[in-house]
C-alpha cells in the first residue's frame, strides 16, 4: 500500500512510499535484537564517540535536512535550521554527561556495600509526528543510545523524507550496528511491534487520542512507556506585566512552528486592566510575521502542514465563531496557492467550554480577562492539559510560588515562554501524558535502575 508527501507550500507531491512487509518488520526486529546484545556492552566513550559523530553529521548536512523539513511539513526554513542544530546540542549534551549520569552509584543501606546501577532494557520503539520531525526524534534518541539501548523509529506519513534523512545519519556513523532503523508501518502493524517480546519500552508523542491507544497497547503487554501528548498552555498577564514585551513574547510562543507547537502558549489569561492594549499590541505583531514560501529566510510563517489540518482549523474557528466569540484576524496577503491561514485571535468576555477543552493546532490564540488570581489559576487549571504554562510580572520572585504550587503542568516560563532544551525535564501532567524527556531525567526513563547488594 502506498502514500504520498506533499509540500504544503505549493502542493507539490514530493515521494511515493510503500509501507513494509510484515517479513520485513520481523527481519528489522531481529536486527535490532542482535544490534542490543553489542551495543549494550559497549563502553561509555564508545557511546560519546557515536553521539558526537551524529552531532558533527547533522551540523554538516544542517542545510540540507533543514530543506527536507520545510517542504515536508512548512516550517520556515529558519527554524528548521534551528531545529536540526538543536538535535546537534542534544547529542553533545548526553556524549558528555553521560559518564556522571550512568556511573555506579554506592549508597549506605543494610548490605556492607550497595551499588544502583543503571542498565540499558533494549530496542525502543518510537512513534513520532510531524511538527518537529528532527527535534522529536533527538531528544529521545540521544539519551535512550547514551544508555546502551537501540531504536526503532515510526515516523509521521507526513514526514517520510525526515525519517529516511535521519536513519542514513545513523548509517553513515556506523553501517554495521543496527543502532537505528525506520520502520514504514501502519497502526496495525505498530500494535503488534509493541507486543513482540523484544521490544522493551515504547515512547509516545502525539495526541491525546492517539496516545491512549498506544498506552493500552503498552499496559496490555506491561511495556514501559513515555507520553509527551497535546497541550493548551495557558499564559497568565499579571496587572504589573511589562504589556509590551508579554505581548510580543506570547506571539513568538503562538506562531512558533506556524502555531502547530504542543507545548506553544495558546491561552492568554489577562487582567482586565490591561486586556485591551495587550491584545492590541499581540495582533499588531502577529501581522507583522511574513507570510509566504516556508525555505524563503524572510518567511517567519509557513502554511499549515496539511490540508485536513487546515479543515480541522477552518471547522474550530466556524464552531467559536457561532457562540458569538470575537475573531480578530490579521491583514496580510495570502499565497493563492498551498495550505496557508493568517493569524487570528479569539477574544472571549468569559472563558466557555471550549476555551477549556479545545487545543487550537495553528495560529490562532485565545484571550480572555480576569480579575482575581484565583479566577486567572482556575481558568488556567480547569483545563484537561497539563503540559507548560507561564506567568507574566514585574515581580517574578512573588509568582515564583505560585508557578510551583498553583499552575497544574510539567513546566512553567516567568516573564518568558516555555521552550524544550536538552538539559532540563520536557513533559506534562494531565491528558499531556506522563514520563519526562531530555534533562538528567529523560536518560533514566528507559534503564533498569538495578540495586546490587554485597555481604562479608
Amino acid at each position: 500500500m502506498g502514500y504520498q508527501t506533499v509540500n504544503p507550500s505549493n502542493d507539490e507531491v514530493l515521494k511515493t512510499y510503500y509501507y513494509i512487509q510484515d517479513k520485513d518488520v520481523e527481519m528489522k526486529l531481529q536486527k535490532a535484537h542482535e544490534a542490543f546484545q553489542i551495543w549494550k556492552n559497549s563502553k561509555f566513550d564508545e557511546r560519546q564517540s557515536f553521539l558526537n559523530s551524529l552531532a558533527d553529521l547533522l551540523l554538516l548536512h544542517q542545510k540540507k535536512l533543514a530543506e527536507t523539513i520545510s517542504k515536508e511539513m512548512g516550517k520556515p526554513i529558519v527554524e528548521a535550521l534551528a531545529e536540526v542544530k538543536k538535535c546537534a546540542e542534544a547529542c553533545r549534551y548526553y556524549a558528555e554527561q553521560l559518564p556522571d549520569l550512568l556511573q555506579r552509584r554506592e549508597v549506605k543501606a543494610h548490605y556492607t556495600h550497595t551499588y544502583i546501577s543503571f542498565q540499558p532494557l533494549g530496542p525502543i520503539l518510537s512513534i513520532m509526528p510531524w511538527n518537529f520531525p528532527f527535534w522529536q526524534v533527538f531528544r529521545f534518541a540521544a539519551p535512550a543510545l547514551a544508555a546502551g539501548n537501540v531504536i526503532l523509529l515510526k515516523h509521521s506519513d507526513i514526514t517520510s523524507g525526515c525519517a529516511d534523512e535521519i536513519e542514513k545519519l545513523f548509517y553513515e556513523v556506523n553501517s554495521e550496528l543496527n543502532l537505528f532503523q525506520n520502520l514504514r508501518v501502519q497502526h496495525d502493524q505498530a500494535a503488534r511491534i509493541i507486543a513482540d517480546s523484544r521490544v522493551c519500552g515504547v515512547t509516545f508523542t502525539g495526541s491525546a487520542r492517539g496516545g491512549k491507544q498506544v498506552a493500552q497497547t503498552a499496559a496490555i503487554n506491561l511495556k514501559k512507556i513515555v507520553l509527551e501528548l497535546g497541550g493548551s498552555d495557558p499564559y497568565i498577564i499579571c496587572e504589573d506585566a511589562d504589556i509590551e514585551k508579554a505581548a510580543k513574547t506570547c506571539v513568538k510562543s503562538r506562531l512558533t512552528n506556524n502555531g502547530q507547537s504542543c507545548v506553544a502558549g495558546k491561552r492568554f489569561i489577562v487582567h482586565k486592566s490591561i486586556v485591551k492594549k495587550f491584545s492590541e499590541i499581540f495582533i499588531e505583531e502577529m501581522g507583522s510575521y511574513v507570510i509566504g514560501d516556508p525555505l524563503d529566510l524572510n518567511t517567519k510563517l509557513g502554511p499549515i502542514a496539511h490540508r485536513r489540518f487546515l479543515k480541522n482549523l477552518q471547522d474550530q474557528m466556524n464552531g467559536f465563531e457561532a457562540l458569538k466569540v470575537k475573531r480578530t484576524e490579521t491583514t496580510q496577503s495570502l499565497p493563492t496557492y498551498g495550505c496557508f491561514m493568517r493569524p487570528s485571535a479569539l477574544l472571549f468576555e468569559k472563558p466557555t467550554a471550549g476555551f477549556f477543552t479545545e487545543e487550537v493546532f495553528g495560529p490562532v490564540a485565545m484571550i480572555t480577562p480576569f480579575e482575581q488570581m484565583e479566577e486567572a489559576f482556575r481558568w488556567a487549571n480547569q483545563s484537561p492539559y497539563g503540559l507548560g504554562g507561564g506567568i507574566f510580572s514585574a515581580q517574578p520572585d512573588k509568582v515564583l510560588e505560585l508557578a510551583e504550587r498553583e499552575l497544574q503542568s510539567g513546566m512553567v516560563a516567568i516573564n518568558d515562554f516555555v521552550r524544550s532544551d536538552p538539559r532540563v525535564p520536557f513533559g506534562g501532567i494531565k491528558n499531556s501524558g506522563y514520563g519526562r524527556e531530555l534533562g538528567p531525567f529523560g536518560i533514566y526513563e528507559f534503564v533498569n535502575v538495578k540495586t546490587i547488594g554485597i555481604s562479608g
